[in-house]
This record gives C-alpha cells, sequence and structure tokens, in this order.
C-alpha cells in the first residue's frame, strides 16, 4: 500500500527535510503494526521497495539510512488524498485505518 506508506512518510517529515529509513521501519513496524495492530507493509524489503516507488516518482531521495524529501507538495498532495478520501465516510475499515496512522503518527509542525 505505497499510499499509506506515503502518507506516513508525510505525517513524520512535517517541519522537516529529511527522515531516516529506521525512523519509518521503527514507525511501521512498532507503532503501527505492534501498537496499533495494523499491518500496512509485510515485510522490511517490502517497505524499502515501496520507499524505492516513492524515490522512482521524484517525491523521495535515498541516501544510504536516509530519507530526503524531495517534493514536499506531491507528497501532500498525496496525504490529502489519502485523508480525504470518500471511503472515510463510506467505509468504517478504511476510516479505522487512517485514524489508526494518526494515532501512531502525531503531527507536530509544518510542511
Amino acid at each position: 500500500m505505497w499510499s499509506l506508506v506515503a502518507y506516513v512518510v508525510y505525517r513524520l517529515a512535517r517541519g522537516r527535510d529529511c527522515l531516516t529509513v529506521d525512523e519509518v521501519m521503527t514507525k511501521i513496524f512498532y507503532d503501527i503494526w505492534v501498537e496499533e495492530g495494523l499491518a500496512i507493509c509485510d515485510s522490511p524489503q517490502e517497505l524499502m521497495e515501496i520507499l524505492r516507488y516513492l524515490e522512482k516518482l521524484g517525491i523521495i531521495k535515498l541516501e544510504d539510512n536516509t530519507i530526503r524529501i524531495i517534493d514536499h507538495n506531491r507528497l501532500e498532495r498525496i496525504a490529502k488524498i489519502v485523508e480525504n478520501s470518500p471511503m472515510r465516510t463510506q467505509s468504517k475499515l478504511y476510516d479505522e485505518l487512517i485514524r489508526r496512522i494518526e494515532n501512531a503518527t502525531p503531527i507536530t509542525g509544518q510542511i
């Protein structure tokens, strides 16, 4: 679910130009999976494939353990599509999925 990973990266990157891969791994595999009971990636390898896809789209740049945000605007547009999807009102499951991601990734800064 590349769009959900992009949403997590967006929420973590608010007010920042870069994150670490470890930070995203911890957020997805501990805070979201273990604490919130939600699996949006099956494995670290799948997460890395999704991050490489986001890099191919020109949204991020992977440099060793660093994720540099290249296009904040495109990342924000993807995030807005995810969080404002009509599915939030049409599907309790989708709304719960987004709510759990939001619980695990509180926003503190501006993008």
